[in-house]
């Protein structure tokens, strides 16, 4: 696997005990976080959206008596947003603005479910 941010790379020519290696096109997981060719973080912050919305489906039945704000959000962010958040320091700001929509879109379900749940106008923070 070759990694590189250009369009068009480098393509050496790798060989093995005289077999040539042919390089390959897909993603690889690695301390949790997906690596493709291209360096893009499309293909993590599509794997972390997808488990956090789970993990928040899953806070959501189990939440939906809880009546104080400050627990749900410990949950929340015990759960959920420490998913979202992991590997978010490696993301090129110019190549992940298309992609946070996606995160944001969990957190947005969870104020709803907030604000629904506990009859409070709530508005995120940061």
């Amino acid at each position: 696997m070759i990694f590189a941010r250009s369009r068009s790379p480098t393509i050496y020519s790798y060989t093995l005990n005289g077999s040539n290696l042919i390089p390959v096109d897909f993603s690889i997981c690695d301390f949790g976080f997906t690596f493709t060719c291209s360096l893009c973080p499309r293909a993590h912050i599509d794997q972390i959206a997808c488990k956090a919305s789970k993990v928040l489906g899953f806070v959501k039945r189990i939440s939906s008596d809880f009546k104080l704000t400050r627990s749900l959000k410990s949950i929340y962010c015990a759960l959920v947003r420490s998913i979202l958040e992991y590997g978010s320091v490696v993301w090129n700001p110019q190549t992940a603005d298309a992609c946070c929509l996606q995160l944001e879109r969990v957190q947005r379900k969870f104020f709803c479910f907030m604000k629904h749940t506990l009859n409070v106008d709530c508005v995120p923070h940061d």
